[in-house]
């Protein structure tokens, strides 16, 4: 579920994520292990949502080569709204209401890309990305006019998932972890969980 944010709040203005209601998560792939928390929180111009990543090493994203390998094979977070009328389970392709993007830090910064958006749609996500340690801090505010379809409202269900990307560079692979657990949820709207607004 998502709490609902201050009027004042601001990305980055809590780096270590506190406000956030977060769930834990340990996953395992042939890759390699990975730690990480997720939250929500929403407000009436929209959602923030974040991830807290326990990596040991970190691979900031190349902004050379093809897409693919500027960011999601390297560290980064994607995130995937429905925008619209609930998917069903079987649903295999994006459509016209659906949202999808990914953050990943490099060597200019942050950097974040909207790679799909609703019809009428307008606005960017903007972003927040902080290193210390062995934690890597994502932050992101979509704005609702990113997502015309959804109203920000207590009691209202979002279908929203957040995908951590991380290389492990012993294995020559990056691996995803998602909030959908086992289910690949690429083109899966479908299965992407509900956010309630509280």
């Amino acid at each position: 579920s998502a709490t609902k944010a201050s009027a004042g709040k601001r990305l980055g203005d809590d780096p270590e994520m506190r406000g956030y209601k977060r769930i834990h998560l340990s996953e395992k792939t042939p890759e390699g292990e990975i730690v990480w928390e997720y939250g929500y929180q929403w407000r009436e111009d929209g959602l923030f949502a974040c991830a807290v990543v326990e990596d040991e090493d970190h691979y900031p994203a190349k902004l050379t080569g093809a897409y693919e390998d500027m960011i999601h094979r390297n560290d980064s977070l994607q995130f995937f709204a429905n925008g619209g009328a609930k998917a069903e389970w079987n649903d295999n392709d994006f459509d016209n209401d659906d949202l999808e993007g990914l953050v990943g830090d490099t060597a200019e910064g942050v950097k974040t890309m909207v790679n799909l958006r609703p019809s009428a749609a307008t606005g960017d996500v903007s972003s927040y990305f902080r290193r210390e340690g062995n934690r890597s801090a994502y932050e992101i505010f979509i704005p609702k006019s990113l997502l015309p379809g959804v109203k920000f409202e207590k009691g209202f269900h979002l279908g929203f998932l957040l995908m951590v990307n991380s290389r492990f560079p012993a294995k020559g692979a990056a691996a995803a972890f998602s909030t959908t657990g086992k289910i690949f949820p690429y083109k899966r709207p479908g299965v992407w969980p509900d956010v309630v607004f509280r």
